[in-house]
This record gives structure tokens, sequence and C-alpha cells, in this order.
């Protein structure tokens, strides 16, 4: 049985960097259109949002011209614990998802393309069944 939650390949560094960009500069300007009653709320969205984004995808500028190397994200797949058979499905996911994120708290790492996936760093439920454990 495959591992439920896992790594799994998302942008290349140039894609990833270009998006940002065009996020950022949506909220930039969201900024600069706002009505002066709304202005401080929506600057202090913008702020939130952008850190947000700088955290999720650490030192990205420095991958911006990167077309091989990708970004790797967090990810359940709810169908490898075969829901129409599964009675306790919801709550065996919910349990999977916890523990991977917890274990794994990086939402997406950096691999350049010589490099292998990411491994996570804890085995939970679904990786030791993968794996024959109990």
């Amino acid at each position: 049985m495959a591992p439920v939650c896992y790594y799994k390949p998302g942008d290349t560094g140039a894609q990833t960097a270009k998006g940002i960009s065009k996020v950022k500069e949506q909220l930039d300007s969201d900024v600069k259109e706002a009505p002066a009653r709304h202005k401080k709320r929506v600057q202090k969205d913008r702020d939130e949002v952008t850190e947000q984004i700088d955290k999720n995808y650490p030192g990205y500028e420095s991958h911006k011209d990167d077309t091989q190397g990708r970004w790797y994200y967090r990810f359940c797949d709810a169908s490898r614990l075969d829901p129409k058979n599964n009675p306790t499905f919801r709550e065996d996911y919910e349990k999977e998802r916890k523990a991977f994120e917890e274990a794994n708290p990086d939402p997406n790492i950096w691999v350049p393309a010589s490099q292998p996936a990411p491994k996570p760093t804890s085995l939970g439920p679904g990786w030791r069944r993968s794996l024959g454990m109990r």
C-alpha cells in the first residue's frame, strides 16, 4: 500500500517565482487602488499574504532562473485509504494528514534537478503500512 501523504513535485523555480511575482504585483495594485477608508486593511492583508508566501517558499527568488529544479509540496491522497471500503476513512485520513504535517512542517521544499524527491522526516501510519510495518 502506498503512503497516503508525501511530497509531490510542483512547479519549477522559474514558474514559482513568476507566479509569486504576479500575485505580489496584484497585491501592490490592490493597495494603490483601495479607497482611503480601506487602505489600512488592504495594506495589512497584503503584508500578511506576502509574509506567508515568503514563509511557504523560503529563498524562492534565488531559484527564479531555474527551469529544471522543482518545489515539492505536501500532499495527501485520500484515495489511498480506499474510502469506499473503509468505514473510518475520514478519521484515518485526518490522522494521516495531521501526523504528516506535524512531522514535516515545511509545506514546500526546493529540490535541485539532480537530486531525488524529498523524503518525509518521519514515518507516519501510512508510511509504516507501505513498508509492511505496524
